[in-house]
């Protein structure tokens, strides 16, 4: 029996959802070892910061787009869409 998070006991772990928080986000960075890369960091030059920061919010752009999609309003999705493509052509003239 486990405690759930609101309180009542029950079999099944809890799984959060979107709209409420993760309560454990370092257990990611123990996984996936991105703690030693955001370390070193400061060797980074700027054009690598701009092409992952870019990258980062092309990606979320794309989760919103796919999230407005799902909840049937297409014309935000094309919005989010057309955004998102703007991003990656600011992308890829960075890479190039």
């Amino acid at each position: 029996m486990r405690l759930h998070p609101r309180g009542a006991y029950t079999d099944k772990p809890h799984v959060f959802s979107e709209s409420e928080p993760n309560r454990f986000p370092a257990v990611s960075t123990w996984t996936t070892g991105t703690v030693g890369a955001t370390m070193l960091g400061i060797f980074k030059s700027s054009a690598e910061r701009q092409v992952n920061k870019l990258q980062k919010a092309y990606e979320a752009k794309l989760g919103e787009a796919m999230r407005a999609q799902r909840n049937g309003d297409i014309r935000g999705y094309s919005m989010l869409s057309e955004e998102a493509d703007n991003l990656y052509q600011q992308l890829l003239a960075l890479k190039s």
